[in-house]
């Protein structure tokens, strides 16, 4: 696959993609749209960027079913999402960052995409100096009912959950947004950054964002 690669995916659902198993592997920058109207995938794509090169990722007009769209191990990425849907997904979007000593930014940034009843909608492990996350125009929903527990038992993380490590900054903003009945099985959080580390820092914007019938709405641990 040559680097800016270009795939384009037509309406067919790729159901016979290992039936909710398989995982395709990409290691270049590449963008991958559906055509004409949203094209639903039931597959797993796993991408990795070996070295400290940037992996560049767009996501455009998809349907995610069960499995989401993760990242293994890559230490700078460029991710854009746009006018997708994910569902039912253990882990709907998934950066698991690694170390380095030369990347210097990273981001992420989701918008007009629905994300319902995911186990996690947005996961992200950051070890790597600046982050910058814009989630806008999203709706979040998770099911309907609540956990019988006390308040001592809730966890930290959330559906939306941002967790670093060494000197990162992490800079959030959410806008427009819909945060609805969110983490009742496992009270937790709709919305979780936790930042770790002596020279930790970052910001985090809240704009025109409803919460609705949460267990818990949002929780804010470090410097931020």
């Amino acid at each position: 696959m040559m680097e800016g690669t270009v795939i384009h995916i037509h309406t067919a659902v790729f159901q016979k993609m290992l039936q909710g198993k398989t995982k395709i592997s990409l290691n270049k920058s590449v963008e991958i749209q559906g055509w004409l109207s949203k094209a639903h995938l039931y597959c797993l794509p796993a991408f990795r960027r070996a070295g400290n090169r940037i992996l560049n990722l767009t996501l455009l007009n998809l349907v995610f079913h069960n499995y989401g769209a993760i990242l293994n191990n890559v230490s700078c990425f460029n991710v854009t999402i746009s006018n997708g849907s994910f569902l039912n997904c253990k882990t709907a979007v998934g950066m698991g960052q690694r170390p380095s000593a030369v990347c210097q930014q990273s981001s992420l940034v989701i918008n007009s995409t629905e994300f319902l009843y995911n186990n996690y909608s947005v996961a992200a492990h950051l070890y790597n100096e600046i982050f910058f996350l814009k989630i806008s125009r999203c709706i979040f929903e998770g099911t309907v009912g609540r956990f019988n527990v006390t308040s001592e038992d809730r966890k930290m993380r959330g559906n939306v959950y941002i967790f670093s490590e060494k000197r990162v900054h992490v800079h959030g903003i959410r806008a427009d947004s819909i945060f609805r009945e969110l983490r009742h099985e496992y009270n937790g959080f709709a919305l979780s950054i936790r930042t770790h580390g002596l020279f930790t820092i970052g910001n985090l914007s809240i704009l025109n964002t409803t919460f609705l019938r949460n267990e818990n709405a949002v929780f804010v641990f470090g410097v931020i």
